[in-house]
C-alpha cells in the first residue's frame, strides 16, 4: 500500500436507514441524563474540583463519572483536562467520532449548567496539539507529521505522513500476508488520531474531506501543525451558500449547498429528510421555467422555515424536470411532520417524501465540495 483515501470520520452508516441497535430508550437516556447533572449539582462537580486542587478527598472517579455516563450511553467517551483561560477544569462528554452517540452527546451537553470560573463543559474533544499519541508501547511525535492540503470551496482534503506508517506496513509481507489489514486498520486509526490533535474533534469534521495517508513524505507538504491554519483560511473565505453544476444523461444538474455541509453543525439533526418534487414547466434542458421556479421558490422557503430550530434545510438538487430538497430534522422533534404536510400542497406535480436515519449525513456527503 503506498497511500490509501478515507471519508473523514468513523461515521459508519452505509445503510442509512435503520435506528440505532444498541440506542437506549430515550425515556430511560434522558432520566440517566438528567441523574448525572443532579449528582453533580449536588456536590459531585465541587468534590471533582476539590480532589483535582489538593484540597479534597480522593474520588473513585471511574465509578462516580464512568459508571453515571456509562448509563446514558456506554459507547460516550469522557475525560478531564484544564479548562483554558476562563475556566479551572474541563469536563468532556464525547461520542468519539461515532456519529450513532453524537446527539446523546449534545443533549447531555445541554442539560448541564453553563460554564464558570470552576468548570467548563463539551462534546467535543478539543485540539492539543502538543500531546503525543502512545501507541502499542511506542510514543508517536505528531511534530514529526507532515501534510500536504488541497483546499477546495468549503472542505480541505489532506494528504498525511508520519514515518510510523511506513514502519507499520514494512512489517507485513504483502496483501495477502493476514496482518497487512490489521497493520492498514493501524496506520488508518494512527493518522485521524493525529488529524483530531491538531485540529480538535469539531474542526476535523466540519471542514476535512478526503483524507489520504501517505507511505511516503509527499512532495511540497508542510508540518502537520500548519493545518490548522490552512483549514481557518477555507473556513473564513467559506460562502454560506455555494452553487455546483454537473451533468448527466446529458441534462444540467444543478446544485444549491449550505456550508459547512456536516453533521457537526448540529449533532441533534439526525434524521434525513428529502422531498421529491416534480414541475410542470420545463425548459429543454430540464430546467424549471419561471412559473415553476417562482413555485420551487416559494414552497423551498415554507419548507426551510417550517423545522425552526429543530431541522435545517441543507441542500437542493435540480434536473430534468426534479428538484430534490434535502432537510436534517431532529428525530424527537416535529420538523418531518411539517415539511410533509407542506409538501402535500405541492400542485405542479407529483411528489414523494422519503425520511431516513442518516447521523453521519452521508446521504448528501457527494454534495460536499
Amino acid at each position: 500500500m503506498s497511500s490509501a483515501r478515507h471519508r473523514p470520520a468513523p461515521d459508519a452508516d452505509p445503510d442509512h436507514g435503520p435506528a440505532d441497535p444498541q440506542a437506549p430508550d430515550p425515556a430511560a437516556r434522558d432520566a440517566a441524563i438528567a441523574g448525572f447533572w443532579s449528582w453533580w449539582n449536588d456536590g459531585g462537580g465541587a468534590a471533582l474540583d476539590a480532589m483535582f486542587t489538593g484540597v479534597g478527598d480522593p474520588i473513585d472517579v471511574h465509578r462516580a463519572v464512568g459508571d453515571r455516563v456509562a448509563a446514558v450511553d456506554p459507547r460516550l467517551a469522557w475525560g478531564f483536562g484544564p479548562g483554558g483561560e476562563d475556566s479551572r477544569h474541563l469536563l468532556t462528554i464525547t461520542a468519539g467520532g461515532d456519529p450513532l452517540v453524537r446527539a446523546t452527546a449534545r443533549r447531555m451537553l445541554l442539560a448541564g449548567p453553563d460554564d464558570d470560573a470552576t468548570w467548563a463543559f463539551t462534546d467535543f474533544r478539543r485540539p492539543d496539539p502538543t500531546a503525543a499519541i502512545t501507541w502499542d508501547g511506542r510514543t508517536i511525535d505528531p511534530g514529526e507529521a507532515s501534510v500536504e492540503a488541497m483546499a477546495g470551496t468549503t472542505v480541505v482534503g489532506v494528504r498525511l505522513h508520519h514515518p510510523v506508517f511506513a514502519e507499520l506496513l514494512d512489517g507485513v509481507a504483502g496483501p495477502e500476508d493476514p496482518a497487512a489489514a490489521t497493520a492498514e486498520r493501524e496506520v488508518t486509526q494512527i493518522g485521524f488520531m493525529l488529524l483530531q490533535l491538531v485540529l480538535g474533534e469539531e474542526g476535523f469534521g466540519l471542514w476535512v474531506g478526503d483524507v489520504v495517508l501517505a507511505r511516503e513524505r509527499p512532495e511540497g507538504a508542510v508540518a502537520l501543525a500548519e493545518l490548522p491554519g490552512i483549514i481557518a483560511r477555507v473556513a473564513e473565505a467559506c460562502p454560506v451558500w455555494y452553487g455546483m453544476e454537473a451533468v448527466t444523461k446529458d441534462l444540467p444538474v444543478h446544485v444549491t449547498a449550505r456550508a459547512p455541509l456536516s453533521p457537526l453543525v448540529d449533532p441533534l439533526l439526525t434524521r434525513h429528510v428529502v422531498v421529491q418534487l416534480l414541475y410542470s414547466e420545463v425548459d429543454a434542458e430540464g430546467l424549471p421555467g419561471p412559473g415553476s421556479a417562482r413555485a420551487l421558490d416559494e414552497i423551498g422557503r415554507a419548507m426551510a422555515e417550517a423545522p425552526g430550530d429543530e431541522g435545517v434545510f441543507v441542500a437542493a438538487e435540480t434536473s430534468d424536470g426534479l428538484r430534490l430538497l434535502h432537510f436534517y430534522v431532529d428525530p424527537e422533534g416535529p420538523g418531518e411532520g411539517r415539511i410533509r404536510e407542506l409538501a402535500a400542497g405541492w400542485d405542479q406535480g407529483e411528489h414523494a417524501v422519503d425520511a431516513a436515519d442518516d447521523p453521519g449525513w452521508l446521504r448528501v456527503a457527494h454534495l460536499r465540495a
